[in-house]
């Protein structure tokens, strides 16, 4: 009997290690590929970010696989990527496979060995923007993966880079945008459709994250919010353009000088993936912003932030009453935006909130004249950005650029009149 068991509990033990092994080898190809993902689409003088993928992409030499399927004119869009690659040292290959391409039978070609084989010999993979959409049912048609889309996962399993711009950069997590050109504000007043309005991505980064781009100019930290909310990620990177973030396993390094704005739900009481109520408008309540500049780290597993070695030294005091600034010695009033997803100006609301006085400022999301369509057009919403006491802000000297940290969100639901403003009698 004992040496039955014994050839039991080896045999359980055999099987444990196995699982041990198997469990630390996806871990390990989870960690060992990089992403570097681009907030818009990567123009031939962002020499920075360029240099930073030559970087991970091991020097010049390196074989790059460049997908253009997001584009309308892919071998266009081709021709651009092949010769800003060319001019860095690297071998870039269009992978001719998309939508757009005249006479191509796309459900062969995504299988076709020849096209496979290009991708498992490259080290680098690059995505070219437009629309994510096509990208998504290209690689991954009806929601599973293609030769050609595990030939991808290939790639970043042996330690290689998976880049794209735009289209490319909101592809990298679990869940992402359909259709890139959405209305922020229609968005936050409903329920995102799965399958319409969003989808699968490739997940290249934590499950628990959320990637989007063009953040902070086209104003989605609306829409960035609402996907979180109701996909149960509790962390958000909204990319802006020009503007990449290196991610490898819980590191996120910020190259560029536009911003990144780090987006955690953790601690808010309300948990993400469910809404005060289903399917109703968007309700924020205790969400933390982080805004990043070149150089500054995010750590996904401990969610805090490393300035730049530039503006470590540079720390801002953040104090009930402390004026900031020589010029507000008359700004009694707290600090108001009226229109927060105006382009470029939530940068800006978070920057007047640490110059003021004040710990709070308040702000309108709305639309004055809705379309004829909207089913809600008298709702908007009042957003509430507050310095926390564990709030941390670092400014380099003789430098605009503003690294924060733990920023408290705030976003509740109000009803604008209607109409919004009536013309004064003579």
């Amino acid at each position: 009997m004992l040496p039955r068991i014994f050839s039991l509990a080896r045999h359980a033990l055999r099987i444990t290690a196995a699982m041990l092994l198997a469990t630390c080898a996806t871990l390990a190809a989870a960690q060992g590929g990089s992403v570097l993902a681009v907030g818009s689409g990567l123009r031939d003088d962002n020499d920075v970010v360029w240099d930073r993928l030559v970087q991970l992409a091991g020097g010049r030499g390196a074989r790059v696989a460049v997908f253009t399927a997001p584009d309308s004119e892919p071998d266009l869009a081709a021709r651009l990527i092949l010769a800003r690659l060319d001019r860095r040292g690297l071998q870039g290959e269009h992978i001719r496979v998309g939508p757009n391409i005249p006479g191509q039978d796309l459900a062969a070609a995504v299988r076709d060995p020849s096209w496979v084989a290009k991708v498992d010999t490259a080290r680098v993979v690059f995505f070219s923007g437009g629309n994510q959409a096509l990208l998504m049912d290209t690689l991954r048609p009806g929601g599973r993966d293609s030769p050609l889309m595990t030939a991808v996962r290939g790639v970043f399993e042996r330690g290689g880079v998976l880049a794209g711009g735009s289209a490319g950069a909101a592809v990298m997590s679990d869940v992402a945008f359909r259709e890139p050109a959405q209305d922020v504000l229609s968005l936050m007043k409903r329920s995102l459709v799965p399958g319409r309005d969003i989808d699968q991505g490739f997940g290249f980064v934590r499950h628990d994250v959320v990637v989007d781009q063009h953040l902070l100019r086209r104003g989605r930290i609306g829409r960035l919010l609402q996907l979180m909310r109701q996909s149960g990620r509790p962390l958000g990177l909204g990319l802006e353009e020009h503007t990449a973030v290196v991610v490898r396993g819980d590191d996120v390094e910020v190259v560029g000088h536009r911003g990144v704005l780090v987006v955690d739900m953790n601690d808010a009481p309300v948990a993400p993936g469910t809404a005060a109520k289903p399917g109703g408008p968007l309700r924020v309540q205790g969400a933390r912003l982080s805004l990043l500049d070149h150089g500054d780290r995010f750590d996904l597993a401990t969610r805090r932030v490393t300035p730049a070695a530039a503006r470590e030294a540079g720390a801002l005091p953040i104090t009930a009453g402390h004026r900031r600034t020589a010029s507000d010695d008359d700004d009694w009033r707290v600090p108001y935006v009226n229109d927060m997803l105006a382009e470029g100006l939530f940068v800006v609301a978070l920057g007047r909130l640490v110059d003021s006085r004040h710990r709070e400022l308040r702000g309108l999301s709305f639309a004055a004249r809705p379309p004829d369509d909207d089913p809600a057009p008298a709702l908007g919403f009042e957003w509430r950005l507050a310095l926390a006491p564990d709030t941390r802000a670092w400014r380099a000297a003789g430098s605009p650029a503003l690294t924060l940290e733990r920023v408290r969100l705030d976003i509740v639901p109000v009803r604008m009149a209607q109409p919004l403003y009536t013309a004064e009698p003579p």
